[in-house]
């Protein structure tokens, strides 16, 4: 049975899935908002055809689908003169937003710092002449003169 969901629901299933890949949390009015775009395609409905889409509206689109918010599904029909033709829909990832709502994904941030933690301290950054110089590098004196 498909599942359809309201503004608030989806606005908090996407805060929460911004934590696979992050440490923070989106804020509630950008998830709102976000929500509030998405709804706009889907409404009442479980799937809609990829055709209708605006490519920025494609783009927001596959970014819902790394956040396993939204998957892919294709359809073949043949045309009366014996051609395929494909139809490609967007629908609600239903296992995606069950794992993202009980927290069971794994958390996929390749950053083992905060992003915070990694600007607070302008002194542990490293300084462009104490980085060592590849000698076979192009910026090497070797090659500059």
């Amino acid at each position: 049975m498909n599942k359809y969901y309201g503004i608030h629901e989806l606005a908090e299933i996407i805060q929460k899935s911004t934590l696979q890949y992050s440490t923070s949390m989106m804020d509630s009015q950008s998830a709102f908002h976000m929500a509030d775009h998405l709804l706009g395609f889907f409404g009442y409905q479980d799937r809609i055809i990829d055709n209708m889409l605006q490519p920025q509206d494609r783009n927001v689109f596959y970014q819902l689908q790394d956040l396993n918010i939204l998957t892919t599904e294709s359809e073949e029909s043949t045309l009366y003169d014996g051609r395929e033709w494909r139809i490609h829909y967007w629908r609600y990832n239903e296992t995606g937003i069950e794992k993202i709502l009980s927290k069971q994904f794994e958390n996929k941030s390749t950053n083992e710092f905060n992003e915070l933690e990694v600007y607070s301290d302008p002194y542990n950054w490293t300084k462009l002449d104490e980085v060592q110089q590849n000698p076979n590098s192009f910026l090497s004196e070797e090659w500059n003169s």
